[in-house]
């Protein structure tokens, strides 16, 4: 690969993966916009083989993940995400009913969690634009009924 192509190549990576890149597009407009720009301004200068790798592999994985609502989702994110159930496996191969109970415990675990940090209490508190209004449990026990629906979908930050 020459200089140029190694030039391009990371501006390729810049516009996909970058701050305001392809995989931080959340809907399909602008994801398809942006593709748009990429494809006519950065993939097509490329050799045909690093372009039919992006067409074929890659794009088709980012609008998966764009559609299933995982904009943003980062290597390390899912990297976290594994190391916690592999713990929770205690490292060890298991069967599959096995498997989903620990997955149920620990989503359980998370919202219960979640709902700790929107009442003030717990290892997690909201960011301070995010602390709802209403701070104590309601008589069913939920944070507060308007905040609740967004409490698993807001930033946090542990303690």
């Amino acid at each position: 690969m020459t200089a140029v192509n190694d030039a391009r190549v990371r501006s390729l990576v810049t516009a996909v993966f970058g701050e305001d890149g392809l995989t931080s597009c959340s809907d399909t407009v602008s994801y398809d916009a942006q593709l748009t720009r990429i494809q006519t301004s950065l993939v097509t200068p490329l050799p045909s083989q690093l372009q039919q790798y992006f067409n074929v592999k890659t794009e088709p994985l980012l609008r998966a993940n764009m559609e299933a609502g995982c904009a943003k989702w980062t290597n390390n994110a899912c990297e976290s995400v594994n190391h916690v159930l592999k713990q929770r496996m205690q490292w060890r191969l298991t069967h599959i009913p096995e498997l989903i109970e620990k997955l149920r415990s620990l989503v359980k675990e998370q919202m219960n969690e979640a709902d700790r940090a929107m009442i003030g209490v717990g290892d997690v508190h909201l960011r301070r634009e995010y602390t709802p209004t209403c701070r104590k449990p309601s008589p069913s026990g939920a944070a507060c009924p308007n905040a609740k629906s967004n409490a698993h979908a807001t930033p946090a930050s542990v303690s």
